[in-house]
């Protein structure tokens, strides 16, 4: 190489380079030559570039990491000939130039910065969200720029000022009627002028400027007792803290409180034989609310009916063939039980208290039949009869 050096000046209006910028470099050779190989050293990076073969070559070069302080850096490159044959290395220096942006480039990678210390309601002190046109601040501490410019995507928040950077931003809420908690909606764009260097940053600011819906759900299309189910509330937006339910139909709640955060959360229902029976809607104790403190609605039914197996023994009281089905409250559907003997031999219910074999009723305390009665009455004589000793036993449940 007889010559060597950059060429074509800075990009744009840049004094400085930045990983990834290239910047072209010239020679001249003594022997024509068809491609030229950049080295790992100083401003660039590695890598071999051909063209048509010449004594004078024009090559891209890109930008190295070459870190955060400004610094005047060489390029090596090395010529090769149509034989593969490289020439000795040469620095853009060559000759002891010193020239900015021809014997050296000024590289600096650094790039704009954002420290994010978070947003506040000014209108809704400690809330987490805004509705209406509230107002408040986002503090981000901008570092290593020139100019800026604040945007909201979505238009949910009005800005102040969106080209003159200050740490604590106003912002206004511009009433959308939505909810918004995930979509960024809040954006500052920089850029660094010396190494033209443009940094992004964006965020979601919390806009609950509707009114939340809870959905209470349950395990079973009915509850059975004796269990004990977990309720779950899903709520359609993030709430500030856990929602309260009153007791619908009938069970006990187990636990302080429903646990979760944000949009689910649970809690354990007990529901014992005795617990009433029956659809309700639930409602609550006093209303949950979003981030904003707007109120929640409620929708969704607690459906109780039915009970898991018990084993009833007939010991001779109140009757040879009348006992109480524990301690129910009632039966809710005599086509959903199921009773078996202690052979397992399923028994068949019947409207009546007739005496035919393998057959069951449901009756009041004084054995009156009663679809909704809570006493098991034993129809089939012989095998009452057969229980001399009291220990025989029916088993029954009342299935969905």
């Amino acid at each position: 190489l007889l010559t060597l050096h950059f060429t074509g000046g800075y990009p744009g209006s840049q004094t400085e380079m930045k990983v990834g910028d290239t910047f072209q470099i010239t020679g001249t050779t003594d022997v024509p030559c068809v491609a030229a190989r950049v080295l790992d050293f100083g401003a660039c990076e590695a890598s071999v570039q051909g063209f048509p073969s010449a004594n004078t070559f024009v090559i891209t070069a890109t930008i190295d990491t070459t870190g955060y302080t400004p610094a005047a850096l060489a390029a090596k490159v090395q010529a090769r000939n149509a034989a593969g044959a490289y020439g000795p290395v040469a620095l853009t220096t060559l000759n002891g130039g010193t020239v900015d942006g021809f014997n050296t480039v000024i590289c600096n990678d650094t790039v704009p910065t954002f420290i994010d210390s978070g947003y506040t309601n000014s209108d809704n002190p400690g809330a987490t969200a805004f509705k209406g046109v509230e107002e408040g601040t986002q503090s981000t501490v901008v570092a290593n720029y020139d100019t800026v410019a604040y945007s909201s995507a979505t238009g949910d928040f009005t800005i102040t000022d969106l080209n003159a950077y200050t740490v604590n931003k106003i912002i206004t809420l511009t009433n959308p009627g939505n909810y918004n908690d995930s979509v960024n909606n809040f954006k500052i764009t920089v850029n660094r002028a010396a190494n033209d260097s443009t940094e992004v940053f964006e965020k979601n600011i919390e806009v609950a400027d509707t009114a939340p819906t809870l959905t209470v759900t349950q395990p079973d299309s009915s509850l059975r007792s004796e269990n004990t189910y977990t309720i779950t509330v899903t709520s359609d937006q993030n709430l500030n803290g856990p929602p309260d339910l009153n007791i619908a139909v009938g069970g006990t709640w187990q636990g302080g409180a429903f646990t979760g955060s944000d949009k689910i959360w649970t809690r354990s229902l007990l529901v014992e034989h005795d617990d009433a029976r029956g659809t309700t809607a639930w409602t609550q104790v006093a209303p949950a609310e979003n981030n904003a403190n707007m109120n929640a609605s409620v929708t969704g039914d607690n459906v109780i009916g039915g009970f898991l197996e018990m084993q009833i023994t007939f010991d001779h009281a109140p009757a040879w063939n009348l006992e109480p089905l524990s301690n129910l409250t009632s039966v809710v559907d005599v086509t959903n039980l199921v009773c078996r003997d202690n052979s397992g031999k399923a028994l068949a219910y019947q409207a009546g208290i007739g005496d035919n074999p393998y057959t069951y009723t449901i009756t009041d305390a004084g054995g009156t039949p009663n679809v909704n009665g809570n006493y098991l009455r034993w129809t089939d004589l012989d095998a009452v009869g057969a229980n001399v000793t009291g220990t025989a036993y029916l088993k029954i449940e009342e299935t969905l």
